[in-house]
């Protein structure tokens, strides 16, 4: 299956590239050396390949996923949002700033942004509503809640 080029962003992976990769989706704590012997690869191609990685941006970083109901944020909210094009820039800006919003995704229908944020509570969710809607450019606003997380996916087939 060929990659989709059309954004022309895709880095050319190999079989090697796409095992290491793998390796690190399932466990980023693993060692080079334990990734090279799981690959039967000497260390020093995966320590090769894992910087080449991070340096064409395929890794951006290395994190812990934490399930945000257990740490205090048990309400999430998507931001259905309509925003001015005049002042769309400006408008982006600010939402990307705002602490609360973990996802900001531009798209198209009849709202050109979506926001996720995660909360605790409704007091959190007012005061965010409150700020979006403040925002100059913001010609409309959709909010929804989520009231059950079916799936969240971390990692990419490759």
């Amino acid at each position: 299956m060929a990659a989709d080029q059309s954004f022309g962003l895709s880095v050319k992976l190999d079989r090697i590239d796409r095992a290491i990769l793998n390796a690190l989706q399932q466990d980023a704590r693993s060692s080079f050396i334990d990734i090279a012997n799981k690959l039967n690869l000497s260390e020093s191609t995966v320590r090769f390949r894992f910087k080449r990685l991070l340096e064409q941006g395929v890794i951006t970083k290395l994190v812990a996923i934490l399930d945000p109901r257990k740490i205090g944020y048990p309400l999430i909210a998507l931001f259905f949002l309509k925003l001015d094009p005049a002042l769309f820039e400006d408008a982006i800006k600010q939402l990307a700033a705002m602490e609360e919003i973990d996802h900001l995704f531009q798209h198209t229908g009849e709202h050109n942004v979506l926001a996720m944020a995660h909360l605790r509570g409704t007091d959190q969710l007012n005061d965010l509503m409150r700020r979006i809607q403040l925002i100059e450019g913001v010609r409309d606003s959709v909010v929804t809640i989520v009231t059950n997380v079916i799936k969240v996916q971390t990692g990419f087939k490759l």
